[in-house]
């Protein structure tokens, strides 16, 4: 009976085999014999979930008990599908991994699918919500969104569309199948097991590259950046490691622009996240605290890079617990290091090692041998030149590059979005002057949010309340409002409105009215000549009706004078001001100036009236002369240049350099490339030209020898370096010795 059944399920199998051309997978022999466990056949796989942009194709598959259920020794099965077989119920593949033509990301296309519904009683523009928190309660295959100037999301769908991608790193893709988030391999497909090697290659087996490694542990001496390594073009599989929580951080500078920093430049602190950069994306990680600026950093890309980067440390406290940094470089890029090949980093000339401190010993690794040695830099560091650096964007053509599509100009009612265009040499965006030679192309725009906005209530302004104290009320016109796509614009009956109507009337002022002071007008002088007083009357009235009561309902501390002193003279002599019935011109042409009248004291100081004149101010009423200037205003003035002072001249003697700041401004703010450029005044002029220079003072020496005697070195004896206060005062005999006249 036993031999029958065995045959039975053999027989089985293999015409399974041959008809689905799959081969089961089933228990061990001594299982099967026990109960007889077996997977039914595979399904066809089914189509691909995305046409372009990495899809997935899925198969299935059902488990079923084979058992012996014949009581009449024939052998026959029953089938019973409640126990699971070891192994998968379902398969992925992928498919159509072609990129697609159309750039808009496949998850933000999943989220707009839901812009056309009324939510919280209005449309909104949905995008992806791809932010994970550290305890992995977001689910990446969710369709998590969040609206477009909103600090709030939504999972709109339990799940995204098969072939969503659920990784923002592209070192580690993976994408979305049946809500699942699967890892992918570097030849992009499902499961794959290949990997880059530490050289880059998919797959590879690391032989095609040298590994570099070594530690930064000097001591800092202030707040500031400070050189880490030189990450060569071409480089792969960085890794850049803080030892220990510190207050600094890890920056990214271009080696052939100091100017320009991709990560923590000019004292900003950037997020940790995924940043491109020079062909790569780098990995940065930051582990923060709750002390500020306290972290322990890390980078990793997986490359290769277009060019020569520079890691720095950001510090923000005197300590450094030290960093440890790896990277590997083609082993072709032995042919272009110094004879003995010993130095495999190279600085580029626009680094200025005088003002850096010194670099850290260098772990260079051979591949062959895979042992680490100490190398000393050489003296004389090699520069990457741009003829061998394809990484140098001054090789490359500027062009105008189109950039991604921007928000909508409307929520709702139909708006617009624009492509705009940006200048672009290779990897670099640069000023769009640099692309003037090319006709800039049209931007790009498309219609969006093209659905009525849902009826809202439109607010008129508030009245002037009815009082200014002691409770008063304002009104306002409401009334419900839609905005359509075909326009114009429609009143609709307020049923329509979702929302509760705004109020139309509300209080207003309601604050105690409190009592002020109001002033009679200035009685005359006490005296009809010289000095004399003169008052008025000032008494407190209720804010609101303005009827007079006690002083103590006002502030005495505001209360106005009553009285004050007076000159009289009209009457003692017959002098008086003479003025000017015409003012002068304005004292500009644009802006803000004033203009000027005379006025003089004239009269006599005798009973003559003969004997009239222009005598001294003393002896008319100053109380009462009449202005002199008043203020002016011209049209606005068009940009122009601001000079500011001159500063103090770089040498005492034989000649030195002035400099001053030359700033563009228009209507007070500065107004930069509006000015005209060929009047533009100079920046800089010579100083103490014809000054002699006393003899060295005997106490001019070296305080640090090593470093003063880079100076007399090419190329560093060329590059002017005593120029510099700093260095004059280290290395005061070098830089006498290297010109007399300092």
């Amino acid at each position: 009976m036993r031999q029958r059944f065995g045959f039975s399920c053999l027989l089985l199998t293999v015409t399974l085999l041959m008809l689905q051309g799959q081969a089961a997978v089933i228990r061990s022999s001594e299982q099967q014999a026990e109960i007889g466990l077996y997977w039914g056949p595979w399904s066809a796989w089914t189509n691909c979930s995305r046409p372009c942009g990495g899809g997935v194709e899925k198969r299935t598959r059902t488990s079923t008990c084979l058992v012996d259920d014949s009581s009449d020794g024939e052998g026959s099965l029953a089938q019973k599908n409640d126990v699971l077989c070891p192994g998968n119920s379902r398969e992925y593949r992928s498919c159509n991994i072609q990129p697609c033509k159309d750039s808009t990301d496949f998850r933000e296309l999943q989220c707009s699918l839901f812009n056309s519904e009324v939510y919280l009683g209005k449309h909104l523009d949905w995008l992806p919500y791809t932010h994970h928190d550290n305890n992995n309660t977001i689910n990446p295959c969710a369709l998590n969104c969040y609206p477009d100037g909103e600090d709030f999301y939504r999972t709109l769908s339990e799940s995204v569309i098969d072939g969503t991608p659920c990784s923002d790193n592209p070192l580690n893709p993976a994408v979305c199948a049946d809500g699942n988030c699967l890892e992918m391999g570097c030849d992009g497909q499902i499961n794959s097991s290949l990997r880059y090697d530490e050289c880059g290659v998919c797959g590879g087996n690391g032989s095609s590259c040298f590994s570099h490694e070594g530690k930064y542990n000097y001591t800092v001496n202030a707040k500031g950046y400070y050189p880490i390594a030189v990450i060569e073009e071409g480089a792969t599989n960085i890794h850049v490691q803080q030892t220990k929580l510190a207050k600094s951080y890890l920056a990214i500078q271009d080696a052939n622009n100091t100017n320009h920093y991709y990560l923590n430049g000019n004292w900003t602190v950037d997020p940790p996240g995924l940043y491109h950069i020079a062909g790569t994306v780098f990995n940065y990680k930051r582990e923060s605290t709750a002390t500020r600026h306290l972290g322990k950093g890390s980078l990793y890309a997986q490359g290769p890079t277009t060019r020569p980067l520079v890691i720095y440390m950001l510090a923000w406290a005197l300590k450094n617990h030290g960093f440890n940094y790896s990277y590997s470089t083609p082993i072709e890029y032995k042919k272009r290091c110094n004879p003995d090949c010993t130095w495999k980093t190279w600085r580029t000339d626009v680094i200025d090692a005088m003002s850096l401190p010194p670099s850290p010993k260098l772990l260079t690794v051979n591949p062959q041998k895979k042992k680490k040695e100490n190398v000393v830099p050489p003296t004389e560091t090699p520069v990457v030149s741009p003829s061998n650096n394809p990484g140098d964007n001054s090789i490359y053509t500027p062009q105008w590059k189109e950039g991604p599509f921007g928000s909508c100009s409307k929520s709702c009612g139909g708006g617009i979005k624009t492509a705009e265009h940006h200048c672009q040499q290779g990897l670099q965006i640069v000023a769009d002057s640099e692309c003037s030679s090319v006709v800039k192309p049209v931007n790009r725009k498309k219609k969006c949010r093209a659905y009525d906005c849902p009826p809202s209530w439109e607010l008129g302004p508030w009245s002037s309340c009815t009082k200014t104290c002691g409770g008063g009320t304002r009104t306002r016109k409401v009334k419900c409002w839609q905005t359509t796509v075909t326009g114009p614009d429609e009143k609709q009956p307020s049923k329509f409105c979702s929302t509760v109507q705004p109020a139309t009337r509300e209080s207003c002022n309601l604050g105690i009215c409190w009592g002020v002071w109001e002033k009679a007008k200035w009685e005359p002088c006490t005296k009809g000549c010289g000095h004399g007083d003169q008052k008025r009357r000032v008494y407190c009235v209720d804010s609101a009706t303005r009827k007079e009561q006690n002083d103590t309902k006002c502030d005495v501390n505001t209360k106005p004078k009553e009285q004050k002193d007076c000159y009289n003279r009209q009457h003692c002599n017959k002098t008086g001001w003479y003025t000017d019935p015409l003012w002068g011109p304005c004292s500009v042409t644009c802006g803000q100036g004033f203009e000027t009248r005379a006025v003089v004291c004239y009269g006599s100081q005798s009973s003559n009236i003969d004997d009239r004149k222009i005598l001294e101010d003393g002896l008319c009423d100053p109380t009462t002369k009449p202005e002199t200037t008043k203020s002016c205003t011209k049209p606005i003035c068009p940009p122009q240049w601001v000079i500011g002072n001159w500063t103090n001249c770089t040498k005492t003697c034989t000649g030195g350099t002035q400099l001053r700041t030359v700033e563009c401004m228009y209507n007070g703010k500065p107004a930069v490339d509006q000015c005209d450029y060929e009047v533009r005044p100079f920046e800089i002029r010579e100083c103490n030209k014809h000054l002699p220079c006393t003899k060295r003072p005997s106490e001019c020496v070296d305080r640090k020898q090593q470093y003063c005697a880079l100076f007399k070195i090419p190329p560093h004896n060329k590059r002017g370096l005593c120029k510099y206060i700093r260095n004059r005062r280290i290395c005061c005999k070098t830089c006498h010795d290297m010109d007399e006249d300092y």
